[in-house]
């Protein structure tokens, strides 16, 4: 199958999964998910190299100053000379980290930290006034000052994941020159909602056009887009479910095989 025709195949089938979600349709695009992942589990070639949950040695919640309950686990010797401490991204939860986590376990002398952020995982939801990057921030180092409150600490941050550990050191500087030994950071982001070249820039009508068709924070359109999704939580909720989905059988169909 040609590359155009993947590309169309996998608009398709994602098109189906949200527009059945969206219509109420929640059984039938489950079931294709589920059709798809027991294929997937009958042609595996490699049957040790699954996704099942790895035990934690050591599991608790950390509360932070606004009442949010976020979920911790832990993976390796608690006097370990040396933690690493990981912020998953936006829509995943600590299980991002499989891989590192089953790798890393292995390396004598490392403990692991994993939590899920507000609003994702086992984690708890906080007031919607409070969710930004300021407060992600916080988090990060609530949950430092429980797992880590002295030693050497190595941070790792994926997309939103990336956004708190800066929000994090634009809050508490002296933390990180005193006590933080590296940051690893995966497509994530320093910057800011809007693109001050564009704003710098003459407002040409080529320019104009290219900012609306940017998926990122240099889109007008996001603002709003945002606050429509913070007055309808429980629908932005049930979305977020259905790209789940959505974009695990995009992610199989441009990237491993046929869908059909």
């Amino acid at each position: 199958m040609g590359v155009l025709g993947r590309v169309v195949g996998a608009a398709a089938v994602v098109g189906g999964v949200v527009g059945a979600a969206v219509l109420g349709g929640a059984t039938a695009h489950r079931a294709t998910v589920a059709k798809y992942r027991q294929l997937g589990r009958e042609l595996a070639i490699d049957p040790d190299d699954d996704l099942a949950p790895i035990p934690a040695d050591r599991s608790y919640s950390v509360d932070t100053a606004d009442g949010v309950a976020l979920y911790v686990e832990e993976n390796g010797p608690p006097d370990a000379p040396v933690t690493v401490v990981f912020a998953h991204g936006w829509a995943l939860n600590m299980d991002a980290w499989h891989y590192q986590r089953r790798d890393l376990a292995q390396i004598e002398g490392l403990r692991l930290v994993f939590y899920d952020q507000r609003c994702h995982g086992r984690s708890s939801a906080g007031p919607v006034p409070d969710a930004h990057l300021g407060r992600l921030g916080g988090d990060l180092g609530a949950v430092i000052d429980t797992a880590v409150p002295t030693g050497p600490v190595l941070l790792v941050g994926h997309s939103m994941g990336g956004m708190s550990i800066l929000a994090l050191a634009a809050a508490d500087p002296e933390f990180f020159a005193e006590r933080v030994v590296g940051v690893t950071l995966i497509s994530s982001s320093a910057g800011g909602p809007t693109n001050r070249a564009d704003e710098d820039a003459p407002r040409r009508r080529s320019t104009s056009i290219g900012r609306w068709r940017q998926v990122n924070g240099a889109n007008p359109a996001l603002p709003y887009l945002a606050a429509l999704a913070a007055r309808n939580t429980r629908l932005t909720e049930r979305a977020r479910g259905a790209a789940h989905d959505a974009v695990w059988l995009a992610t199989r169909a441009l990237a491993f095989a046929s869908i059909t």
